[in-house]
């Protein structure tokens, strides 16, 4: 997760020129590219259950990225991805324009209350902060 969050630094400048979720998927996965990154991955993993779409599916890990997205939204996807569909490698990734101190707490107390990888950015700081 140290080793995404350094590449993800290294796009903080052109994340801040995105206008919404699908841009931002699109510089992501480009900038993975080495980690042999598709994005917005239909997988039908199981009959039983409903098709599963990953923002960014990766050799060894998945990524849920929300775009100035709630504080709480991103949390029930990876989740079902790691319960219903066996994605034990999963991580939230927030992008926010603007430093948001009690989204930033209310993010910390989901991640680890949830055990949810998470990693935000705050592009006006160009900050990241990663929580496991």
């Amino acid at each position: 997760m140290k080793e995404l969050a350094k590449k993800l630094g290294g796009i903080i400048d052109r994340l801040s020129e995105c206008q919404n979720e699908t841009q931002a998927q699109d510089i992501i996965c480009f900038a993975l590219r080495h980690f042999n990154c598709r994005k917005r991955v239909r997988l039908v993993k199981n009959s039983d259950l409903p098709d599963l779409e990953i923002d960014i599916l990766c050799d060894s890990f998945a990524i849920e990225v929300k775009f100035d997205a709630k504080y709480y939204d991103g949390f029930a996807q990876v989740i079902s991805y790691r319960c219903l569909y066996g994605f034990e490698n999963m991580f939230l990734l927030h992008i926010k324009r603007n430093f948001d101190y009690k989204f930033l707490n209310a993010i910390k107390r989901l991640s680890k209350k949830l055990n949810v990888p998470t990693i935000i950015m705050f592009l006006d700081r160009k900050e990241i902060l990663v929580m496991q």
